[in-house]
């Protein structure tokens, strides 16, 4: 049988139950050692608007560090290196878990993309203002409609701090509102 060379040179796809380890068991324990600060960022970069979950998220970044490890081959030349795929299994499980298990109310991407860049600019005005900026500076300096701005900010507050669409039932608090009284009225 004749074989091509890109069929020699084919690395074979491996299912997560027949990835081979290839570190021994000390170097696996060291690698965690070192990269555990790595998991820990993530999960502090992630749980920035819900503090309750960093637990979690460490420990589903732990989840995602152990699959680099197991993939990770230290003989192949033209691999990335460890922390590259580590940080792209950290990341990875940690948006799974979020995706699946945090965000009930979906916020549409124009909208999201539209808050990422509200965000920086109001970061800038700030420092440049020394006080937070008022939506009319944001919509002055970002090109978008007052309106715009408005529903970009209440579609992001409505993602992070839902309550529930009735009720404020046991709410020690006083700045929290139910998720219907954040949407913007459509009328």
């Amino acid at each position: 049988m004749v074989t091509s060379f890109s069929e020699k040179t084919k690395s074979p796809k491996r299912s997560p139950k027949q990835a081979p380890a290839f570190l021994k068991e000390e170097e696996t324990v060291e690698l965690v050692r070192q990269h555990m600060p790595l998991v820990r960022q993530f999960a502090r970069r992630y749980s920035q608007f819900n503090p309750d979950y960093m637990e979690d998220l460490i420990q589903v970044g732990s989840i995602g560090l152990l699959k680099a490890i197991k993939y990770y081959d230290p003989r192949r030349t033209r691999s990335a290196s460890f922390k590259t795929l580590a940080t792209c299994y950290i990341r990875g499980e940690i948006r799974h878990y979020l995706r699946d298990h945090c965000s009930l109310v979906q916020v549409p991407r124009r909208l999201t993309e539209m808050n990422s860049q509200l965000s920086q600019l109001e970061e800038k005005l700030t420092k440049v203002l020394d006080r937070a900026p008022s939506v009319g500076e944001l919509a002055t300096h970002s090109g978008f409609s007052v309106q715009e701005v408005l529903e970009a900010q209440q579609s992001w507050e409505a993602r992070i701090h839902y309550e529930s669409f009735d009720s404020m039932e046991d709410d020690d608090r006083d700045d929290r509102r139910s998720l219907s009284e954040t949407m913007p009225d459509k009328r």
